[in-house]
């Protein structure tokens, strides 16, 4: 086990959104303070004693913003800590060899998100006699609203039996112990989609796990009427239980799209068809508060209300026949979704209405899409090339580019929307693991992926557990999981 000392902490500023994080010279951290809100007792009359009461349990209240301070000397150059007035966000690195600079360099770093100056001062600025000299500090508090640890990371392949290809991975998020069930760790409880063996009429698999991946079992049924490949997964969690709905991304002839939903953990399951055109399915999903909308063939999204038992149609072909390949949420009203062709839609009013924006690059298919805490559109295409628009579709800037391949997934963390992956498969295919850590500004690609024969989809469940699974390798499913270095 390594210790750090505070001499090797160095902190870094990201006041553009659009641009690195930069160090800031000579400053010093004070103390960080992360309140967890006030621990309030419950109490009940106690039945055994008249006139006492005890404690039937505790009610947490909602936590304030953390605070930390920054001290920096009073220098003839620009002074961040008196002039900053926005927003930007804090980072501390620590690392015992190397540039200070360099933000990659680093044991383990923490990024303050929002941070603003609630107070600015220069503490005792002259002296009224000439007996000692001090050297002029400018100070600043500074309130953030939360704090996320970021490690270097390693991959690991995990063992599935299984010879079919994984399209999709979802994960429950952490769960304290409560009156509705046990404690559940981190990346523990999830499910991946697979492809089946071969044409319509068969067993498509969904796998499950409920320890990290240590195991994977299958679920016992075909969650769908005709068979077919699972193109993507998702997992909803009641006091009731858990719900996995599937959907089938391949095209069955004389038959619409649809999902499977089962309430007992695959054993049965409820197919529910998905509107009414033969030959279509689903490509694509996002979660818009309770809502789950869909993007599908031929340019339909559609809408339920009621966790997968019924479905509408919010959009029908009639601003592009073209596939949706992707599709999400900034908030509850504005959405995006990217389809072949170079088309893109969006909506502010929740899917209402959709209408054509402005695409990035002509003449590419659009393939991957996600959203960051600012609301900038990030999209990937078949010309591998990542695109950023920061005013909601109306212009694009190229961020960054591959030499040949496609970016096939992007995602940012659902706790933030600020660090973020993406998967970049090349030609040969191979995927291969980008993560970015300051909001999309840069990507840096996670070393050590292992052999592979291209990634199809991917989930995070914190900054430093991502789940990536593809081609099948070796003759068995591919799932690779990053972990802390």
């Amino acid at each position: 086990m390594a210790f750090f000392t505070n001499a090797e902490g160095n902190f870094f500023i990201q006041s553009e959104r659009a641009e690195p994080f930069e160090w800031l010279t000579c400053t010093g951290v004070g103390d960080i303070e992360l309140p967890k809100g006030d621990r309030t007792a419950v109490y009940c009359p106690d039945p055994l004693q008249s006139g006492r009461f005890k404690i039937d349990g505790f009610i947490r209240g909602t936590p304030g913003a953390g605070t930390y301070s920054l001290t920096k000397p009073l220098a003839s150059v620009f002074n961040f800590l008196l002039e900053q007035d926005c927003a930007f966000q804090g980072r501390i690195n620590w690392v015992c060899r190397g540039q200070r600079q360099d933000t990659t360099n680093y044991e383990v770093a923490v990024i303050m998100h929002n941070s603003e100056m609630s107070r600015q001062r220069i503490p005792a600025p002259v002296i009224n006699e000439g007996t000692n000299e001090a050297r002029v500090t400018t100070e600043a508090d500074v309130s953030f609203q939360l704090l996320q640890v970021l490690y270097p990371l390693t991959v690991a392949r995990q063992t599935v039996v299984n010879a079919a290809a994984g399209n999709a991975v979802y994960f429950l998020p952490q769960q304290c112990e409560d009156r509705c069930g046990a404690a559940r760790g981190l990346a523990k409880y999830g499910i991946i989609g697979l492809d089946g063996p071969a044409g319509y009429l068969y067993e498509s698999e969904i796998k499950k796990t409920a320890n990290g991946g240590s195991a994977w079992s299958a679920t016992p049924t075909d969650p769908y009427t005709f068979g077919g490949n699972t193109s993507q997964v998702l997992l909803l969690e009641t006091a009731s239980g858990i719900r996995y709905i599937v959907f089938r991304g391949a095209a069955v002839a004389g038959a619409p799209a649809e999902c499977g939903i089962s309430d007992d953990e695959g054993v049965t399951w409820n197919n529910v068809t998905i509107g009414s055109v033969n030959g279509q399915y689903i490509t694509s999903y996002t979660l818009v508060g309770a809502n789950i909308v869909v993007g599908a063939s031929g340019g339909y999204i559609y809408v339920s209300t009621d966790f997968g038992l019924t479905w509408t149609a919010q959009e029908s072909g009639s601003e592009t026949t073209e596939t949706i390949r992707a599709i999400a949420f900034y908030d509850n009203n504005t959405g995006y979704a990217v389809c072949d062709a170079n088309v893109v839609l969006k909506t502010s009013n929740a899917g209402g209405d959709w209408a054509t924006a402005t695409g990035p690059a002509v003449a590419t298919n659009l393939h991957s899409l996600g959203i960051n805490d600012k609301g900038h559109v990030f999209v990937g295409n078949n010309a591998a090339q990542l695109w950023v628009s920061m005013d909601g579709a109306v212009s694009w800037t190229l961020r960054t580019s591959f030499s040949g391949g496609s970016i096939d997934w992007i995602s940012f963390d659902p706790t933030a929307n600020y660090i973020g992956a993406l998967i970049y498969n090349n030609t040969t295919p191979r995927g291969y693991l980008y993560r970015t850590e300051d909001g999309g500004a840069t990507w840096p690609v996670v070393p050590n992926m292992p052999n592979n024969a291209g990634l199809n989809g991917g989930f995070i469940c914190d900054p430093n557990h991502i789940f990536v699974v593809g081609e099948p390798v070796g003759g068995t499913t591919f799932i690779a999981t990053t972990l802390p270095a």
